[in-house]
């Protein structure tokens, strides 16, 4: 994503048109604390916080119906910018479930935004995930490290974008893409104890993993499933593996990109019956 002399925010604010703060607000928070929704929405977009929008309107995107459209086109953009600086970051919203099942409605995308705006929505998703996922280097080893696994399979659950971010990702055009994919990966190559990535597990520092199948809250949108067959099986990983390493070949982290090449070369057997582990759990877990 390339921001140049534009914002975060702006560029969410600029797919609702930047819109000016509602001139009233009726729609009613969902904890009954009117008067500080009425607030928010009078605030200068420059100045809300993620604070106040976990507290006073996350819970009104997943719950409340009907939304005041003014009032959304107003701090929805602000709710997106959060969400993108937090992911960046390896912290969350304190509702950030709340957020997810938020984009998880239909009523969000197809009642409160136009079919433009969804799609540009979809393509901030996208590009905020890359980001991240550019940003990844050196095979850290902790469990933060792996914090964008979580977003990831919570948007496979909440917004049709897989296509649009697996094409690219794994054209592994940066050492960034390499190295995350390397780090989703180890989850289908190796069992647990195996894992060269991240640290062994302890009761004082945790770690382990990724154990991908064990990541999954909720299940996945049965189209962005699909586009995961197509891109999890096990030539196409063995595929990706190498093309990573290649990538990595003049990197800090080519030991042991080149290491997990060859482990995924003789571990066919192990990868095909993790794929079927976790698009099983993904599955079994959709919301009707």
């Amino acid at each position: 994503m390339s921001h140049n002399t534009q914002t975060v925010r702006e560029r969410c604010r600029a797919i609702f048109g930047n819109p000016a703060p509602p001139g009233s607000v009726w729609e009613g928070e969902f904890d009954n604390n009117d008067a500080a929704l009425q607030e928010l929405g009078r605030r200068d977009w420059r100045y809300i916080e993620a604070g106040s929008l976990n507290s006073y309107y996350i819970l009104n995107l997943e719950y409340v119906e009907p939304l005041q459209p003014e009032l959304f086109r107003y701090l929805f953009p602000i709710c997106l910018a959060e969400w993108h600086r937090l992911l960046m970051s390896d912290n969350e919203f304190v509702n950030v479930d709340n957020w997810y099942r938020a984009l998880r409605r239909p009523y969000v995308f197809e009642t409160m935004m136009t079919p433009e705006q969804g799609r540009d929505v979809r393509a901030f998703l996208v590009d905020s995930v890359l980001d991240r996922l550019d940003q990844e280097r050196g095979f850290k080893g902790t469990p933060a490290s792996v914090s964008w696994i979580g977003a990831l399979n919570e948007l496979g659950g909440s917004v049709l974008l897989m296509e649009s971010l697996w094409s690219r990702w794994w054209s592994i055009d940066s050492p960034g893409k390499a190295v995350s994919a390397l780090t989703y990966l180890s989850g289908l190559i190796y069992i647990k104890g195996e894992n060269p990535i991240l640290e062994k597990w302890t009761p004082e520092r945790g770690g382990g993993g990724p154990y991908l199948s064990e990541m999954v809250l909720e299940g996945w949108l049965p189209e962005n499933l699909d586009v995961l067959r197509q891109y999890l099986t096990p030539e196409k990983i063995q595929s990706i593996v190498k093309l990573s390493a290649r990538r990595l070949c003049d990197e800090p982290e080519a030991a042991l990109a080149a290491r997990m090449a060859v482990d995924a070369q003789g571990r066919r057997d192990i990868i095909t019956t993790q794929i079927d582990d976790l698009i099983s759990v993904l599955t079994s877990r959709c919301q009707p």
